[in-house]
């Protein structure tokens, strides 16, 4: 099997945020979708409903003061989580991705992780479709999921984590023909046209796209130094055979 040392290919894997923002999701959700959470606590089991309006079921649990993102049933839950299950540490990392320069380094540390995988296979995919992009979607995960260090913890609704990718290389025609039946893709069309046209046709240069479900998203180029493109091209060939890569977060190696 082809392979690449961890030290060389970070040297050799260059990304360059080129456009990120974050939208309000909801719109493209069904609005009657109900959703429940657990207390953070993993020795807890006490859900809530988080839209109901029922008497009695009004949402209770309390958001940690500190990263305002996970919540408990009661202070006795909170503190065991604090100090047995290491939110104090996940607790820093929440806090930092509220700042739009948190997201970005969260982003790179993804990629960083998951590259071995998603860059060969996007080389691959424009040799043979021509000029596009690496499509990667992350479904059912926001942002905030992929900062927690240990893959046993729960998410930020108290369930456990769920890290998975969707990876597809689209042409500039495919991309026209989704956009045209896919309104969410159409908010960000702009700037992905932007980046495409100024890659470097037959170069070293890819335009990568990542799209959280929490409604984050990222335009970002991967400029390649020096490693042989043949070398990843069959790298890619062992590792997937169809037209998309789905990749387990938890399941890739550093």
């Amino acid at each position: 099997m082809t392979s690449l040392t961890e030290e060389k290919q970070r040297e050799d894997a260059e990304f360059h945020f080129e456009y990120d923002f974050s939208y309000d999701r909801s719109k493209f959700k069904d609005p009657e979708q109900r959703k429940r959470r657990r207390c953070h606590n993993r020795l807890c089991l006490r859900e809530e409903d988080v839209n109901s309006s029922d008497a009695g079921s009004t949402p209770s649990f309390k958001l940690c003061g500190r990263c305002g993102k996970v919540r408990y049933c009661s202070s006795e839950c909170q503190r065991i989580d604090w100090k047995q299950f290491l939110h104090k540490k996940d607790c820093s990392r929440l806090v930092g991705i509220k700042k739009p320069e948190g997201k970005r380094k969260l982003i790179l540390e993804i990629l960083h992780k998951i590259r071995l995988w998603a860059i060969p296979y996007c080389i691959a995919k424009a040799r043979d479709l021509g000029k596009g992009f690496l499509f990667i979607q992350i479904s059912g995960a926001s942002v905030e999921d992929f900062a927690f260090l240990n893959p046993q913890s729960l998410n930020s609704d108290g369930y456990p984590l769920e890290r998975y990718f969707l990876l597809q290389y689209l042409n500039e025609s495919e991309y026209e023909d989704v956009c045209k039946d896919n309104f969410e893709m159409q908010t960000f069309k702009e700037a992905v046209d932007s980046a495409i046209a100024n890659s470097k046709k037959g170069s070293n240069e890819h335009v990568i796209v990542v799209l959280l479900s929490c409604g984050f998203l990222c335009v970002l180029t991967y400029r390649r130094k020096a490693v042989d493109e043949m070398v990843l091209v069959k790298l890619a060939k062992t590792q997937q055979t169809g037209p998309s890569l789905e990749l387990n977060y938890d399941g890739t190696d550093d």
